[in-house]
């Protein structure tokens, strides 16, 4: 018997233009005779391709995530006593951690500050796992995280929290709903719960946040950000804590790349520039980051759907697709992908800017792309899809905002599938713009790319349109900039008016280089706002007080002076 592993390639670009792309197969199959190893190669891909489909088929029953975790939640020693309150509701009281850093906490794959940083805890998160010296172990997610700075800085501290269940809303109960899940795990742990799985489900209509189905003893958690507001559904019955839940935890940046060209950028330009938007508004960081493509499927996205690492699948598609399910799947809400060479320049713009503008829609696009000029550059509107022709021709996918949903899991798998084909004819977009511009024709890289496979999938359902957001490029700011080395007038424009700005062509680094320094003036320059409105609104306050007290000591003193000469003394 043989596996389906593949075969060893290099570094994952192509030699004529850098675009990464799968490796031939390897391991299992090249120990097949040579004569076999074409039809076992099929094989494997179909078995992929049919593991694939059924993956889109199903999702829209809920990804069942199996509780393994439970285990290591047992760890954390949560319950700790037990009582009805007046209201008859059982109520545990257990311990768990809390961020107090200012910043975002890093979570590292081991327990040094050498060690590599694989995603953020925002500030207010609340987590669970074992103390082991200075560390803390997450349960329900790999790596740890620092609970001291240098010995005496605290970066998380211990805490008392009280979970309990609710056959209505979590508010009727004086409590609030539960959004992490290693937190919905402990809780249920305290609780008494016994389960057999865990599950983190994107559908709607469902409790938000924590919850458990009475007869079977499921645990869920919702994450669908249009669940919010919901209480128990039926059978399903919310798992309150004492404590606001941290929103920036379920909103979510990823940031992908591998080969020593985009690690080393992402390293030194854009994973800096990221984690500080992420830390300014409470979000949270996830990092898939390897050093060749095959460490990166096998590592950070083994589980992305069944099969992944034997299908041969568009890579730009395959990387986009596995680090936005992997947040899903971790228990974010909403998912802003960038590219690893793209900067934000607006941090101070919060992503509720952009996801305000529609309140039903599941995907934000940017629709400001170069290519099909006069198309993208004449959008009527700030938003809005306009026509399949236009969002087709005009979509640039550098900077997408996700919901998570089930709508979006599906969406994202049939993306997927559809990367095998992208040099069908049928997927071509040149005919629907004046400047001929094709999204699977691009120089250098025919029949590749996410957009190809996007665009082929909508020309094939328009009806997806449905369930889109088109920023365009008179958004304010503009939504994204798409820029490079051959204009010589972007610079300017950048600087005053772009939330993200993308690098296309080469020379990469340079490009990268010169917007990451716009996103650090930039930062410096709010910085230096806040604080002068800061100082500003302290010397306001402070002469309201001292006017406050002259005030009163004029009112005393007459008082006095009055009370003098109505009551004057005798000598």
């Amino acid at each position: 018997m043989y596996s389906c592993q593949p075969c060893a390639s290099g570094d994952g670009f192509s030699p004529s233009d850098e675009t990464p792309h799968l490796g031939r197969q390897r391991a299992g199959l090249c120990a097949v005779p040579q004569a076999h190893r074409a039809v076992a190669s099929l094989v494997c891909a179909l078995v992929a391709l049919l593991a694939l489909s059924a993956a889109v088929a199903t999702v829209g029953r809920e990804s069942f995530r199996e509780a393994s975790s439970l285990e290591a939640a047992s760890d954390s020693r949560l319950l700790l006593t037990k009582g009805a309150g007046e209201d008859g509701v059982l109520r545990v009281t257990g311990d768990a951690w809390q961020v107090v850093s200012k910043d975002t906490l890093s979570i590292r794959l081991g327990k040094s500050f050498h060690a590599k940083v694989i995603g953020t805890k925002s500030t207010c998160s609340i987590a669970t796992g074992q103390q082991e010296g200075d560390w803390l172990k997450l349960s329900h997610e790999p790596g740890y995280v620092s609970i001291v700075f240098t010995g005496n800085y605290k970066l998380m501290k211990k805490i008392k929290m009280t979970y309990a269940k609710t056959s209505g809303n979590c508010s009727d109960i004086g409590m609030h709903p539960i959004v992490e899940p290693g937190v919905c795990l402990a809780a249920a742990k305290a609780l008494g719960i016994e389960t057999e799985g865990f599950m983190i489900t994107h559908g709607s209509p469902k409790p938000y946040g924590c919850y458990m189905v009475l007869g079977t003893g499921e645990l869920g958690l919702a994450v669908n950000p249009f669940n919010e507001g919901n209480g128990a559904m039926g059978p399903r019955v919310p798992i309150c804590a004492d404590r606001p839940p941290c929103h920036g935890s379920t909103t979510c940046l990823v940031q992908t790349s591998f080969g020593q060209l985009y690690t080393n950028m992402s390293d030194t330009l854009t994973t800096p520039n990221k984690r500080h938007y992420a830390s300014l508004h409470g979000y949270r960081l996830i990092v898939s980051q390897q050093e060749t493509l095959q460490e990166l499927i096998e590592k950070d996205f083994a589980d992305c759907f069944p099969g992944v690492g034997m299908v041969r699948l568009d890579t730009q598609t395959l990387l986009k697709i596995c680090s936005v399910l992997k947040a899903f799947r971790t228990g974010c809400g909403t998912v802003f992908w960038t590219d690893s060479d793209a900067a934000i320049l607006a941090a101070e713009v919060p992503l509720a800017h952009w996801l305000e503008i529609n309140k039903k829609a599941h995907v934000f696009w940017s629709v400001s792309d170069l290519g099909a000029e006069h198309t993208c550059f004449d959008w009527p509107t700030p938003n809005g899809c306009r026509t399949m022709g236009a969002f087709v021709s005009c979509l640039n996918a550098g900077a997408v905002i996700f919901r998570s949903t089930s709508w979006s899991e599906n969406f994202l798998l049939r993306i997927a599938a559809r990367s095998r084909f992208l040099a069908d004819p049928k997927c071509s977009t040149a005919k629907l713009n004046k400047a001929e511009f094709d999204q699977c024709g691009l120089k250098g890289a025919p029949a590749t790319g996410d957009q190809c496979a996007i665009a082929c999938e909508t020309k094939e359902d328009p009806t997806l349109m449905e369930h889109f957001e088109c920023l365009s490029s008179r958004t304010e700011p503009v939504f994204q900039s798409i820029c490079g080395p051959e204009s010589k007038t972007w610079i300017p424009k950048l600087k005053e008016n772009s939330f993200v700005a993308n690098c296309i062509g080469h020379p990469k680094w340079e490009c990268v280089k010169r917007v990451t320094g716009i996103s650090w003036m930039l930062a410096d320059a709010y910085k230096q706002k806040q604080e002068k409105l800061e100082k500003e609104r302290k010397e306001k306050l402070e002469k309201e007080h001292k006017e406050k007290l002259k005030k009163e000591h004029h009112v005393a003193h007459g008082s006095r002076r009055r009370h003098k000469v109505s009551h004057p003394s005798h000598k």
